[in-house]
């Protein structure tokens, strides 16, 4: 399974059980026949991350302890939205949007609709100013995992550098 080009995913129902995933490419949604636990393990493995890890280390950063931001990569932070209202007990109902692919948001009666890149809408029932804190939440997170990637800084030292002498040269 790919992820390459994945904006969102959620969790939704199909002949009354909660065993299929939406996922929102650059060329339009697609069900995928597993469960959201699964797919969410195997989405973090593409980047060579463990799902519960990446929840602890975000957890750590931001400061809270449920529904937070998630990031994935250097260029992917997840944002957690509501998508339903859970028909049992520990049915999951969050899914996860690409931050960075975000283009607009609108509040309406009882959430939020959200304007993709490729001009999809999704409707959660977040609210708009959570998402708004998140998205914050998102690049505090960023800033801190870049500053603690070994390989990131010592990259932007040797790029800082390389330009320093490009410079004297002229």
């Amino acid at each position: 399974m790919s992820f390459n080009g994945v904006y969102a995913a959620y969790p939704a129902y199909k002949d009354g059980v909660g065993n299929i995933v939406i996922e929102i490419r650059e060329d339009g949604p697609h069900e995928v026949e597993q469960c959201f636990a699964t797919y969410r393990k195997h989405w973090a493995e593409k980047y060579g991350r463990d799902w519960h890890q990446m929840i602890h280390e975000s957890e750590a950063i931001v400061g809270k302890m449920h529904n937070h931001v998630v990031l994935l990569s250097k260029t992917y932070s997840l944002l957690p939205i509501k998508m339903r209202t859970p028909i049992i007990k520990d049915d999951g109902a969050n899914g996860y949007v690409c931050v960075e692919k975000i283009l607009d948001l609108v509040s309406c009666d009882k959430g939020t609709l959200i304007t993709m890149e490729n001009e999809i809408q999704i409707f959660t029932m977040t609210h708009k100013k959570t998402i708004e804190k998140d998205i914050k939440r998102s690049r505090a997170l960023k800033n801190d995992f870049i500053l603690h990637d070994n390989n990131f800084v010592e990259e932007l030292v040797h790029r800082l550098l390389a330009n320093k002498k490009d410079k004297v040269k002229i």
